[in-house]
This record gives C-alpha cells, sequence and structure tokens, in this order.
C-alpha cells in the first residue's frame, strides 16, 4: 500500500510559513505549526533544544533545507515528504499521527532518532531511509512498513521496542515491528532491513532483526560468529555485514543463524 504524500500550505505563502517559524525556533524553545511547507532555496534551522509541533505534512521543497540541532525535537501528525536536504543532529523526529503516515519525497532522508509513538496507522516508507542513533517503536501500535524500501541502521544503531530501553527481539509484537509488506505472496521479494556493523565489534555478536511479514510475528535474532574476511566495504569504517529477509517459515523458535562468510 503507498500513499501518495501531501503538501498542506500553497507555495505562494509557504515561504511567509518558513519566515515566522525559522524566527520564532530561533526566539524560543517550543513553537506549533499546523502544517510546513519548506520553500524551495529556503533554509530553516531549528536551534538546539528546540521543540516544534506540526499538526499536518511536512514537505521540504527542492533545494531547500530543514536542519535539526542537537536534543531538539520536532513532532509530525501528517506526511514527511523531503524533495531537498534534511540534517538532524543528535536530535529526535517523532511521528504521532492518528492516521497512516508516509517518509517519501526524491531524497532520501537520515534520521538520528526516529519515534514512532501512535494510537492508530501505522509508517510507510516510501523511499529508502537509514537510522544514524536509533529507530524507537514506543507505542503499542506502532507498525514500520518498509513497503519495498531499504531501512539501513548505521554502525551501533538500535532498534527499541519502547523509548530507548530495551531492544530484546521477544519485546516486539505484531502490532509493535517493522514489516516487509512488499513482499506479496514471497516473502524472499521485498525491501531490506539493512544492519551495518562496526568492524571492532567483538565477536560473537547478537543481531537483533525486528522485521517480518504482515500479521506475524516471527522474530529472530542473528549470531555472527566468525570474524569477516571478504565482506563489502561500504566505507572505511563501516562492513555491511547483514542484508536479511525474514520470511513466513521461520518459526519464533528458530535457531541463530552462523553466519560465516
Amino acid at each position: 500500500m503507498k500513499h501518495i504524500c501531501k503538501i498542506y500550505c500553497p507555495e505562494k505563502i509557504g515561504w511567509v510559513f518558513t519566515t515566522l517559524v525559522l524566527y520564532f525556533a530561533l526566539s524560543y524553545n517550543s513553537f506549533a505549526q499546523n502544517g510546513f511547507y519548506v520553500s524551495p532555496g529556503t533554509k530553516v534551522n531549528l536551534t538546539p533544544k528546540t521543540t516544534f509541533y506540526i499538526s499536518n505534512d511536512l514537505t521540504i521543497g527542492n533545494g531547500a533545507n530543514f536542519t535539526q540541532q542537537s536534543n531538539g525535537i520536532c513532532y509530525l501528525m501528517g506526511n514527511f515528504t523531503n524533495n531537498g536536504g534534511f540534517f538532524s543532529t543528535l536530535a529526535t523526529f517523532l511521528l504521532n499521527g492518528t492516521s497512516d503516515q508516509s517518509i517519501g519525497g526524491t531524497t532520501s532522508s537520515e534520521f538520528y532518532i526516529l519515534s514512532v509513538n501512535k494510537t492508530t496507522g501505522q509508517i510507510e516508507l516510501n523511499l529508502p531511509a537509514r537510522i544514524n542513533s536509533s529507530l524507537r517503536l514506543i507505542s503499542a501500535n506502532a507498525l514500520f512498513d518498509l513497503n519495498s524500501n531499504d531501512l539501513t541502521i548505521a554502525p551501533d544503531a538500535k532498534i527499541y521496542s519502547d523509548d530507548g530501553a530495551t531492544e530484546a527481539y521477544d519485546t516486539f509484537t505484531k502490532d509493535k515491528v517493522i514489516v516487509n509488506s512488499g513482499s506479496a505472496s514471497d516473502p524472499l521479494a521485498g525491501a531490506y532491513l539493512i544492519r551495518e556493523i562496526n568492524p571492532s565489534e567483538t565477536l560473537p555478536l547478537d543481531i537483533p532483526f525486528p522485521i517480518t511479514t504482515p500479521n506475524t510475528i516471527h522474530i529472530s535474532k542473528r549470531n555472527l560468529k566468525k570474524a569477516i574476511s571478504k565482506a563489502t566495504h561500504e566505507k572505511d569504517e563501516e562492513i555491511k555485514l547483514l542484508k536479511k529477509r525474514i520470511n513466513n517459515n521461520m518459526a519464533p523458535t528458530t535457531p541463530p543463524l552462523d553466519l560465516i562468510i
């Protein structure tokens, strides 16, 4: 299921709203906005410790930038559309709408902390994304649907079943989990949950993979026992070791898989 991202504010008044929010974000610790459109070429900078509430959609236009700085938090109740640049440094982006919310646009986004705290609806990933610190599925209803788009978890980043306390795979449920719905009838087709592992990690290493197919809860973890001698290096300091898909035939009691390459 894919949703088209909506733009709340017409472009002709988007610049005015952008200017107001930029001004107040620099002047106060908290600011609220109904819908927020960052006009092409405009830069919005939320200073450290800023709390920003958006009760509708956030759209970043072509060539525009939206920056969150340290210890800030942005609450979004609508869709997130990034057609420009989104930068989150030591900050939290929290999705708390009461219906389905999408993450999309034309530019892949990197989140520092991405949190989901919803009473109804789910998150739909309409473009590949990256998590640099943690993905937090806080609420009892916190489905994160990859929707045929890869989600990359950076080295040392975590996937929590709460607000940053536990990542144990048995604390996830069928309503609080990452879902690979793009698989359709073939569970080996669709998106990847990619976990990048720092080569300095001590082995053996248990790696939680809280991903399943819709309406199931086949969660497991992987165990890496042997050092990798031939691996694909994405960066000098990182190795993408795992790009695994969970299928319907994997029961929760499936023993850990020993990966030896």
